[in-house]
């Protein structure tokens, strides 16, 4: 005999699990503040003004982070990183931030290898940008930080220049 009530257990129990993990792994005022302030930082370079947090946003990155996704539709631009590559906020933001070097800021064009090679660094610059909102995750089918930054409107438009 099949006990119904024990299908509905399980399914709070998963429930319950999922917002566990996702409330272990909301960002911080700390690293919020730290996120923000490294945007500044790198916008204040080229002159653009710096973003303001958004909760949407930020629920957005989380659900992003929480699925290990990189997708996201409609007029939302993001920034993603895989843990192997940091394991921090600011090591993340840092790594985002470091393709500064590849973008020829006289031209405006990414001078690396890779056409795609800017594309996290010159979304965090671009001007008409004026909101974002990040989420971190474990990700199980790989046991590291997931990073996502989601910004709005999105950035690396074909045919216009950041700034």
């Amino acid at each position: 005999m099949r006990y119904p009530q024990s299908s509905i257990v399980l399914s709070c129990i998963i429930f319950i699990l999922s917002l566990i993990k996702c409330y272990m792994c909301v960002v911080n005022e700390h690293d919020k503040d730290s996120i923000l302030n490294y945007h500044k930082e790198v916008r204040d370079y080229v002159g653009v003004p710096p973003l303001k947090w958004s909760k949407k946003l930020e629920h957005m990155a989380q659900q992003m982070a929480t699925n290990c996704s990189s997708e996201v539709k409609g007029p939302y631009g993001r920034n993603v990183l895989p843990g192997y590559l940091a394991n921090t906020w600011p090591s993340a933001v840092f790594s985002w931030a470091g393709e500064f070097s590849y973008y020829n800021h006289a031209r405006k064009i990414c001078g690396g290898q890779s056409k795609t090679s800017c594309d996290e660094y010159t979304q965090m610059i671009w001007r008409d940008t004026i909101s974002v909102g990040c989420g971190d995750s474990t990700c199980f089918e790989r046991p590291l930080k997931y990073f996502v930054c989601v910004y709005y409107p999105r950035g690396n438009i074909p045919g216009r220049t950041p700034y």
